[in-house]
């Protein structure tokens, strides 16, 4: 379990749990969150027997998103070190946008703002019923305009993106999963077990390929299918070297489940 009193993280197996725990302040991102769950992040990447993730919230909310009470102590000031200098807070969702394993985001109550655009950085949502998802930044004057908001047209249509994005609307579960946001919707109560399931369905096969394809899909979306082809082909070879890709072939000749350890 981590020291970190607002975010806790601990493994069960294989499966890296990351929960929010700010139920107060329906875990709202301040820098005690934030630095939490780059610690958390960190963590999940370096545990080798960590093969999946699942990030929750505790208490009413998935996340209410930025702080804003803690905004209202910027100063004007506060710009030249901010974006010259950079702070901690600036490296916050670095640990999530650049994990290749993957990582499950259950969601309830409110997903909004920061949290909204964090969670496009998973690779499967299950949201509860009655979810609310929704981007207020440019209606509070404080949009934020790095690789968030960049990540929403490509995971819905343009125009439903843009929607969202520049008039600060907002979506429930149900239509979160018409357009493609969220993979199931299910009832507060089945939430982390059907998160569960599907971590489970993930580690059932073997990790380091699961981590290819992830990187793979993410490559994809950026760069020139020519280099992301020559990359996969790269990585293929050398996953060619590990033992878990003479694992699979070799149960199944041998009629058995396969026994995959990560290398």
């Amino acid at each position: 379990m981590g020291e970190q009193h607002y975010v806790q993280y601990e493994r069960r197996g294989h499966i890296f749990y990351v929960t929010m725990n700010r139920p107060e302040r329906l875990n709202a991102l301040g820098p005690e969150i934030g630095s939490g769950l780059e610690e958390a992040w960190h963590a999940f990447k370096d545990d080798q027997e960590a093969w999946v993730a699942i990030w929750s919230g505790n208490g009413r909310a998935f996340s209410s998103g930025a702080d804003l009470k803690n905004m209202t102590t910027r100063r004007p000031e506060d710009f030249n070190q901010s974006f010259w200098h950079g702070r901690p807070e600036r490296r916050q969702g670095e640990g999530l946008i650049y994990c290749y394993k993957p990582v499950i985001a259950a969601v309830h109550g409110y997903c909004l703002g920061g949290a909204f655009m964090m969670m496009l950085f998973t690779d499967i949502r299950v949201a509860a019923e009655g979810t609310l998802f929704w981007y207020p930044e440019v209606v509070r004057g404080i949009p934020a305009t790095g690789q968030g908001p960049s990540m929403l047209p490509k995971q819905v249509p343009y125009a439903l993106a843009m929607e969202l994005l520049l008039t600060g609307g907002r979506i429930d579960a149900q239509e979160a999963y018409r357009i493609g946001l969220v993979n199931r919707v299910v009832p507060q109560e089945k939430l982390l077990e059907t998160a569960q399931e599907y971590a489970e369905r993930i580690i059932a096969n073997p990790p380091l390929a699961v981590r290819l394809i992830k990187e793979c899909a993410r490559l994809g979306q950026d760069y020139p299918m020519e280099v992301v082809g020559r990359l996969g082909v790269a990585m293929a070879q050398l996953n060619r070297l590990t033992e878990d890709s003479q694992e699979g072939p070799r149960a199944f000749v041998e009629k058995r489940a396969p026994v995959f350890k990560g290398r």
